[in-house]
């Protein structure tokens, strides 16, 4: 038989129950109508659905379930399992902070989609019909700097590979009114530090299996072959930094386990000129690039398993 204090006791904390579970009732309605306010407002109401909206009361995480992305022609659709709203700017047309996380986004790669980059379908020619990819970015925006800090992008797939990686870039605006006038901004932006650590799923097998098929050689030769390659050139290396960067990749060729890159660049990274110098490169504009001058200014230190 329960005594009055402990019926007292248990009658508290079944009212706090209530309460905790009406205000969260509550949070998660409020939620999902500034969610889907500002879909309508975005004009993405219907592009964007979703099933249930939840809302940690201690950490105010905000979990999306069930979501499905609508193409525009209303003929396809991709399905994500759950994404979560960690924190975010609030304010601003850009948020200078925002951590999201977007879990179980799955890729059926035996249809045509139109929402599915088409270098997406070229992982069926190695066996994959279908891929489901976990991905997590958190990133801050220094206004006065300049600068876009990356403190995480990790892209998982099971079959595949995990990327893990986080780099600062220079010269990034944030103020829309100057985006909007100088649509060639990005050209400006220059990579100041990158970490990328990559491990691999199963792709890099898969790729060297169908590779060796289609230049009928067995695995061994194939996989032999590339070593052999990567041999020489680190024979003929002079640069000793360099030699033992290219020593590092061919354990990663051989092994298929991990790699890890991270900068130790002397000054930072003009994407733009990199990208011009691509371009000249693609039309025969200019011969070579000069990978020695770039080690030079911008040294990377890799580890590999």
């Amino acid at each position: 038989m329960i005594n009055k204090k402990t019926g007292f006791i248990l009658g508290i904390f079944l009212f706090f129950i209530i309460l905790l579970g009406g205000a969260k009732f509550y949070v998660d309605r409020l939620t999902q109508e500034k969610i889907d306010s500002k879909l309508t407002e975005l004009h993405l109401s219907d592009t964007i659905k979703y099933e249930s909206v939840s809302v940690n009361l201690l950490t105010q995480k905000i979990s999306l379930s069930n979501i499905t992305l609508v193409s525009s022609k209303q003929k396809d659709e991709l399905k994500i399992d759950e994404v979560i709203f960690y924190d975010y700017d609030k304010e601003g047309e850009f948020p200078k902070f925002f951590h999201v996380s977007i879990n179980g986004f799955q890729l059926e790669l035996n249809k045509k989609s139109s929402m599915i980059p088409s270098l997406v379908y070229g992982l069926k020619e190695y066996g994959y019909d279908r891929i489901v990819l976990d991905i997590e970015i958190d990133y801050l925006l220094a206004v006065k700097e300049n600068e876009l800090r990356l403190k995480t992008l990790k892209i998982n797939e099971d079959q595949l590979f995990t990327i893990d990686s986080k780099f600062t870039l220079g010269n990034v605006i944030a103020q829309p009114e100057i985006l909007r006038s100088n649509p060639l901004w990005f050209l400006e932006v220059t990579l100041k530090s990158a970490d990328l650590d990559i491990k691999n799923n199963g792709l890099l097998d898969n790729i060297y299996k169908r590779s060796a098929q289609k230049q009928n050689l067995t695995l061994e030769q194939y996989t032999g072959f590339i070593v052999y390659r990567l041999q020489k050139s680190i024979e003929a290396e002079a640069d000793p930094k360099l030699k033992q960067a290219m020593t590092e990749f061919d354990k990663f060729i051989k092994n298929k386990k991990e790699i890890k890159l991270k900068t130790h660049f002397k000054k930072p990274f003009s994407i733009g000129k990199f990208a011009g110098e691509l371009f000249l490169l693609s039309f025969k504009e200019k011969k070579e690039i000069d990978w020695s001058s770039y080690w030079k200014d911008y040294p990377v230190e890799v580890k590999a398993k």
